[in-house]
């Protein structure tokens, strides 16, 4: 047991040492030491001490670390020790056992053999005698065993308050070493997040700008010593101890515009801040009246002068500047005939018409009649039919726009495919042209007939 008396004298030294360090007039404050009985030292001295300080520290470590690979040892070599006891008493405990079945036997001869009962009597005692002795050396290895277990349940507790120490001495160490090369630790944190470490000279200031970019999300309105405090300006504050510091940072919100079913224009705005003025959308033949908030809304609004506290959607509202409006005949009749394929002719009757600010026109065909050996005419679903029949043939094509019509064969007519198109109408000859095209293999169709029912041009509304 000298070993572990040994153990215990190493702990109360090294237990006395920390009080020792611990109890110095020099107190560690984080970054900074100060004395219980003099003002502030100069840096430069207190440097020099802490290099003592920290030598000294550092040879109770290693002896801890010596101290405890001794015990470990120890505690090791006791455990071999008590497995081989452990192995002695399992082989007493059996020979006991056998010496007791010997007894037995030897009773049970004694009953049937009385000449033999003072032999075996003696032989009975002598075993008994055994087994007491026995007995009596189990039980002594039983209490070394025990005794061995209780000490390396003391060397366990004494590893781990060496452990312990070590963790203490190890802490104790590192403020040594920062204070020793004169420097403190100076953490950034985004919300909850450190994003950055800066290693600044004791008693200095940071003298370096720490931002954060440019971000969709916030704007970084900078650093606060604490999580919600007020910005103040990092490079004016001298560190003496290890500091913090948090972003403060202003949400930012989307405002999107959107016109026309599609994106117009998207900005990132600064809560509590107004959006930027945006240009107006264009659209054809509308105008631009406003934006309002949701798609079916009348209600117009003006963005820039609406605070944002949230992501903000707003809406292009147009009005239609243009409409359709029939041009009054001139003459009687609403048809020409005579076209053969590939033909294109100028019809004007509208002589009389006279309109401003228009963008475009369009005519609407009710009727077409075909000669092909024999006059035919064209109904609602393109079949050629007779002459005589009453048929209803109507389309409307604006400037410049064909219409294919696929005539499926009928009475004897073979099908085909005709194209009619609106070239262009000449507002100085009061003229539109007409072009008609027979684009099918197979017999050609002369156009005989092609009713206008009305001629319409797209302008500016009065209102």
């Amino acid at each position: 047991m000298e070993k572990t008396k040994k153990s215990r004298t190493k702990i109360a030294v090294l237990s006395f040492g920390v009080i020792t360090a611990i109890l110095s007039p020099l107190i560690f404050t984080g970054c900074s030491w100060t004395n219980n009985n003099e003002t502030q030292k100069p840096e430069s001295e207190i440097v020099l001490e802490l290099k003592d300080q920290l030598n000294d520290l550092q040879l109770k470590y290693q002896n801890a670390l010596v101290l405890i690979k001794e015990t470990q040892e120890r505690e090791n070599d006791i455990k071999q020790k008590n497995e081989l006891l452990i192995v002695q008493v399992n082989d007493l405990n059996n020979l006991i056992d056998q010496k007791t079945a010997r007894i037995t036997e030897l009773e049970n001869k004694g009953q049937e053999d009385a000449d033999a009962i003072e032999t075996l009597q003696a032989e009975k005692t002598n075993l008994q005698n055994e087994i007491t002795s026995l007995t009596t050396i189990k039980e002594s290895l039983k209490s070394t065993i025990s005794a061995n277990e209780q000490t390396i349940a003391t060397l366990q507790s004494e590893k781990i308050e060496l452990q312990n120490e070590i963790t203490r001495l190890n802490g104790l160490i590192a403020g040594y070493e920062d204070i020793a090369q004169g420097t403190c630790e100076v953490d950034f944190y985004v919300g909850e997040t450190l994003s950055t470490v800066k290693v600044v000279r004791y008693n200095n200031t940071l003298n370096e700008e720490v931002t954060l970019p440019e971000s969709n999300e916030y704007r970084f309105e900078g650093w606060a010593r604490t999580p919600n405090g007020a910005v103040v300006d990092v490079n004016t504050i001298k560190i003496t101890e290890r500091t913090s510091f948090y972003a403060i940072l202003t949400p930012k919100y989307k405002v999107n515009y959107i016109s026309d079913n599609s994106p117009y224009f998207t900005e990132y705005v600064v809560q509590g801040e107004y959006p930027t003025a945006v240009g107006n959308p264009t659209k054809e033949n509308c105008g631009f009246i406003g934006w309002v908030e949701s798609e079916d809304s009348d209600i117009l609004v003006d963005p820039i002068n609406q605070v944002v506290t949230e992501n903000k959607t707003y809406y292009a509202k147009f009005k239609e500047m243009y409409e359709w409006v029939e041009v009054p005949r001139s003459g009687e009749a609403l048809g020409f005939s005579g076209l053969t394929s590939s033909g294109q002719t100028n019809y004007g009757l509208f002589n009389n018409f006279v309109a401003n600010n228009y963008v475009k026109t369009r005519i609407t065909f009710n009727e077409i009649k075909l000669l092909n050996g024999a006059m035919y005419s064209i109904n609602e679903n393109f079949e050629i039919v007779n002459y005589s029949s009453s048929v209803t043939c109507t389309f409307t094509l604006e400037e410049g726009q064909s219409k294919v019509i696929n005539l499926n064969a009928i009475s004897g007519n073979p099908a085909c495919q005709i194209k009619i198109t609106f070239q262009s109408w000449n507002e100085e000859s009061k003229k539109m042209t007409i072009l008609y095209e027979c684009i099918s293999d197979g017999s050609s169709y002369t156009l005989m007939g092609a009713g206008l029912s009305k001629f319409e041009v797209y302008k500016l509304k009065n209102d």
